[in-house]
């Protein structure tokens, strides 16, 4: 990803002190982990903005931040917007000095250009802070991990290994309106496919997944062949994953993985989505695209729940699946067991967390919310966290219910709330804000 930096400015303002800005504005970008494509010095006229397009152009910017040296023409952030088909971020910088002449205007300046953005339909984001400052550094970094996320998601293939478990409506999808609006290709792989590859592993790729596992877990009481079934399905499902160019998968785990593969999957997608392949429940393309875009915000492995208690005299809720949280989020490793199907049990840890859910009802939406998890033991047999979220649960249940959400909602261990409300304005996804 790359981002294109430049600042407007006009000479009947302050132009020295715009020129001041804009170097200690790059030397703070110089900060970022993204490379930065700007030009030598602050732009005012129609042909020098031009030749600042055409780098942008071909170096294939990504998205553009336009700071407001001082106040300029409007015709700049209209002829950005026509020639660039990105994200834009304005950058609004304090007065040098009160009292006596308006050196800048520069908050003006980008107020006029928001409002012809805005009229355009074009997404853009805002900052108003100082060249040198932390709170630009920090606006600019989470618009563009919102930007790199959007970016990768439209270079990101999944997996759908079978179809949909029976009677779940909500998993059924529309492949082609996901690509083509959010980005995600679909690349389907058949259960017999998956049986195939397990039975051509050798021995010592099978056991250096049986080894990852033993070294996450504190336990188990499905014995021996039935370890090694689960880390032979594991490295199956992950091979596959890999020789298409898949970066998450769907799976339709249940009936089809028990009786076609031998064991339950749950466990599986435990260790997958632990090592940064996301793995969706039930075949929930829409659940396992949330997850995607949750883990690309923050690098670090979401939750696939269902939402299955309510406590309204303690207003927290309880988030649940049948044994598919990734192992680094239990609250105690030595607690963590495989179990039964085989699935993992364990209770996870507390924290901030981001609570979303990518559906459709004339159009992608995307139900937000954020919350705090609290310190639990496993509540149900399977993966358990206990939220308390930012509006009374009652309130949630009820925008679940008469929303008609799907029941899988995607849980990351991190305050991305905003994050996501951004991506989905970019993505022109409706969010559904709880």
């Amino acid at each position: 990803m790359k981002l294109g930096f430049v600042s407007i400015a006009q000479r009947g303002f302050d132009w020295e002190w715009a020129n001041q800005q804009f170097e200690a504005s790059k030397r703070l970008l110089s900060q970022l982990d993204t490379p930065v494509v700007a030009p030598e010095g602050s732009v005012d006229t129609p042909e020098a903005m031009s030749n600042v397009l055409d780098r942008f152009i071909s170096e294939r910017v990504d998205a553009v931040i336009v700071q407001n040296g001082t106040f300029a023409w409007g015709g700049h952030i209209v002829n950005i917007a026509q020639n660039i088909d990105c994200p834009l971020f304005l950058w609004a910088l304090p007065e040098p000095t009160l009292g006596g002449r308006l050196r800048s205007n520069s908050l003006c300046g980008v107020n006029m250009n928001s409002s012809a953005l805005y009229r355009l339909g074009r997404f853009y984001k805002y900052v108003y802070a100082p060249a040198d400052s932390e709170a630009a550094l920090n606006a600019i970094r989470s618009f563009a991990k919102v930007v790199d996320t959007a970016c990768r998601l439209r270079s990101t293939r999944i997996a759908l290994v079978g179809y949909r478990v029976p009677g779940f409506y909500g998993s059924t999808f529309d492949e082609l309106g996901l690509r083509k609006q959010i980005g995600p290709e679909v690349h389907h792989i058949g259960m017999a496919e998956v049986a195939r590859k397990m039975e051509s592993l050798s021995s010592e790729e099978v056991n250096r997944v049986l080894n990852e596992y033993y070294e996450r877990i504190g336990g188990e009481d499905i014995g021996p062949e039935n370890m090694e079934r689960l880390a032979r399905a594991c490295a199956a499902l992950d091979a596959l994953c890999r020789q298409y160019g898949c970066s998450a998968l769907a799976v339709k785990c249940w009936p089809d993985a028990r009786q076609t593969l031998g064991t339950a999957v749950c466990s599986v997608m435990s260790k997958l989505t632990d090592d940064g392949m996301m793995a969706g429940c039930e075949a929930d393309m829409y659940g396992t695209v949330t997850m995607l875009m949750q883990y690309y915000l923050t690098g670090k492995p979401p939750f696939l729940v269902d939402f299955v208690y309510a406590d309204a005299e303690q207003d927290t809720g309880v988030m649940w699946h049948c044994g598919n949280a990734p192992f680094s989020l239990a609250d105690d490793k030595s607690k963590v067991r495989i179990s039964e199907w085989p699935r993992s049990f364990f209770g996870l840890k507390p924290g901030p967390f981001t609570f979303a859910k990518l559906g459709t009802d004339n159009g992608f939406r995307m139900l937000l919310t954020k919350g705090e998890a609290l310190k639990s033991e496993m509540v149900f047999n399977g993966t358990t966290s206990v939220g308390r979220f930012r509006t009374p649960v009652m309130k949630l249940l009820d925008a679940i219910i008469y929303g008609g959400w799907e029941h899988h909602f995607s849980v990351v261990y991190e305050d991305v709330y905003q994050e996501m409300l951004d991506l989905c304005r970019m993505l022109d996804i409706k969010p559904v804000e709880v």
